[in-house]
């Protein structure tokens, strides 16, 4: 993604400074804020969406003729942080430098693997952006999993195999597929249903407060740690605004979480005492996948869904290829 609002961030971060790599680097910034803007404007003129997919109208030579100047300016402006002692880790311009890099290379892989990328512009919160989307992995995935002597894919939702073998480009004639049981009993395991809510979309608005009810009187009955996991952010505020659990300590995760604010959570759950938190999360995020809670850490976990991906223009482009 390369978002205008990230250039603009950039050029103001420069205007600041008094050295005349300062007011360079700040006119560049704005020449790429200016070019996205246009490019997506253009490209959405007639379209009454927020987003549409283009395939050719991404502003490719002209991205590729700014380059040069960004590189020359990024040299100079490192020269001058090291000559004046003030490098950053927080940098707007050097993360856009890297940004505009990135998306060249998107922009150059995408130019030979063809129908697997799209190119999209975007209009929205976030201001314009302009996008690559990958809609198949498998084409460069593929040649990197054959030039090495092995590799192996673990994950408990690589199933069924022979699609995801195809997806992730491994080699059929190389690979050996082993499935196995979980280790955990499952007499050990409550499966609790409740029908008496709907989470459909269109019903969604009347069901807040009786999701929220039975959320609470359950959370109330878990003598533990629960975790409550939600198909997006805008359902679990929802449903948060509405909530009382007064026996529980409410964590609840948000969009712009960063590391340090997701191992504070996790804190929270090893060192609860008597297990008196609920963590309100979203499905397919950092407390739902790839992390670990051993021990006493949860007594349960609730799924308020199911947790379909939402409507959007990528799950339309991924749909459309993937059907074809």
């Amino acid at each position: 993604v390369l978002p205008s609002r990230q250039a603009a961030e950039a050029a103001e971060f420069m205007a600041q400074g008094r050295e005349p790599v300062h007011a360079a680097a700040s006119d560049l910034c704005r020449q790429l804020e200016i070019l996205i803007e246009r490019t997506v404007e253009d490209a959405l003129l007639d379209s009454p969406g927020a987003t549409k997919a283009i395939e050719s109208l991404l502003p490719e030579d002209s991205l590729w003729a700014i380059r040069p100047a960004f590189d020359e300016i990024f040299v100079d402006y490192l020269e001058y942080r090291r000559e004046t002692s003030t490098f950053s880790a927080d940098d707007p311009f050097v993360d856009l430098y890297f940004k505009l890099l990135r998306f060249l290379d998107g922009l150059q892989l995408s130019g030979t693997k063809g129908e697997a990328f799209s190119h999209c512009v975007e209009r929205g919160d976030q201001g314009p952006r302009l996008r690559i989307l990958c809609k198949d992995p498998s084409r460069f995935l593929g040649g990197v999993l054959n030039r090495v002597h092995s590799a192996i894919g673990l994950s408990a939702t690589l199933s069924p195999s022979d699609f995801y073998r195809d997806l992730l480009g491994f080699d059929r004639e190389r690979l050996e597929v082993l499935s196995v049981s979980s280790p955990f009993p499952s007499e050990n395991r409550s499966v609790v249903i409740d029908a008496s809510v709907s989470t459909l979309y269109r019903l969604r608005p009347q069901n807040y407060p009786k999701i929220a009810e039975r959320l609470a009187a359950f959370a109330e009955r878990v003598p533990g740690n629960l975790l409550a996991l939600f198909p997006s952010y805008r359902f679990l505020d929802e449903v948060v605004s509405r909530l009382e659990v007064p026996h529980k300590r409410v964590l609840i995760q948000t969009p712009s979480g960063s590391d340090r604010e997701r191992e504070q959570i996790l804190e929270h759950l090893r060192s609860a005492v008597a297990g008196n938190v609920l963590l309100m999360a979203v499905a397919g995020g950092v407390f739902a996948e790839g992390v670990d809670y051993p021990g006493d850490m949860l007594k349960a976990v609730v799924v308020v869904g199911p947790c379909l991906p939402a409507v959007s223009l990528e799950q339309d482009l991924l749909r459309q290829y993937y059907d074809e």
